[in-house]
């Protein structure tokens, strides 16, 4: 993958490619956050080289070029610099993750992100060939899901006892799938 297009931030948000030099102490402030992993199937890192390893982890490939991690910020006012709040990116090919730091929750920002997002991703180079993007929620995460039909994501399928979640002792959980098809983005949503 090359490196995003340039998207046209909000007047609220912008989105960066996280990189291990400049995001690594905010990325791991979010991944051990207990409220902001409680719907993860991954572990929580326990240091912050874990966090190093998992953000490397996620960075874009030759055999892999869909990989990457973007940086959700909120836009600084006059002479005011930008602050991280969340990530979103590809756990697996076209089929993306998300998470903010809960006092961000309930604002709108996860939806004016992922809005944002969608737009940009579709524009890189190299990624024509996905018609649509996916993502899959615990069907007790109403929130999440509240987020990804404002960002134009419709339901999909829902799948019994799908993925073993990261906390509650590794707790079997359904997941409901939501997808966005790119024909969407010229529909203005």
């Amino acid at each position: 993958m090359t490196s995003p297009t340039p998207h046209k931030p909000s007047p609220r948000i912008s989105l960066k490619q996280l990189t291990n030099d400049h995001h690594l102490q905010s990325y791991h402030k979010l991944l051990t956050h207990p409220s902001a992993a409680q719907w993860s199937i991954s572990q929580k890192p326990t240091s912050l080289e874990e966090s190093r390893t998992s953000l490397m982890a996620k960075m874009p490939t030759g055999e892999e070029p869909w990989r990457g991690i973007w940086g959700i910020f909120l836009t600084g006012g006059a002479g005011e610099s930008e602050k991280f709040i969340g990530s979103m990116g590809f756990p697996f090919e076209a089929v993306l993750g998300y998470r903010l730091m809960p006092e961000y929750w309930g604002k709108g920002y996860m939806t004016e992100a992922l809005k944002l997002f969608l737009v940009m991703w579709f524009g890189i180079e190299g990624n024509q060939k996905y018609d649509k993007l996916s993502a899959g929620i615990s069907p007790e995460n109403i929130a999440s899901q509240r987020v990804l039909e404002k960002a134009g994501f419709v339901k999909g399928a829902y799948v019994k006892d799908a993925v073993q979640m990261a906390t509650e002792e590794g707790r079997w959980s359904d997941i409901q799938a939501f997808e966005f098809y790119r024909g969407l983005l010229d529909k203005g949503d």
